[in-house]
């Protein structure tokens, strides 16, 4: 009977154990890089949900002093019956901007947005002098960023 030969296959090539080190370290490196660049990006997913936060406490904090404002002048216009109707509507407004606020949803019976320029329902603007201290006394400075 014939012998089978049987064909061996070529033998695997040896990787040069420098260049495996290098492509080890290149691995290393890229994976290292990926982890500073996730540990940044929580970071800065972090801080920026910290003042989305604080600037979230603070227009609630504004839109319940407007709030306060407008029952006060709902009741002196209905102490002295006159000026009702406007003052209800700065009521309405305001508490919409509460309930907005709050629970994130612009409620149904909310008033359509003023035609006037004014943020606010008591007819002042973000950039109003009379309204510029009191971001001034709360104690947060303007970092520009």
């Amino acid at each position: 009977m014939p012998s089978r030969k049987r064909r061996k296959s070529a033998p695997a090539a040896q990787e040069d154990p420098i260049v495996a080190f290098g492509q080890r370290l290149l691995e290393t490196k890229a994976r290292e890089q990926a982890e500073r660049e996730r540990v940044l990006r929580t970071r800065r997913d972090a801080r920026d949900a910290a003042r989305a936060a604080a600037d979230r406490a603070a227009a609630l904090k504004i839109a319940r002093r407007d709030l306060e404002r407008a029952i006060e002048r709902v009741q002196q216009a209905r102490a002295g019956r006159s000026g009702i109707a406007e003052a209800d509507e700065a009521w309405r407004a305001a508490k919409a901007l509460v309930v907005e606020l709050e629970s994130g949803a612009k409620p149904e019976w909310a008033p359509s947005a003023p035609a006037d320029a004014s943020d606010r329902p008591d007819g002042t603007t973000e950039n109003d002098p009379a309204t510029e201290g009191a971001a001034d006394q709360s104690g947060e400075a303007d970092t520009g960023a």
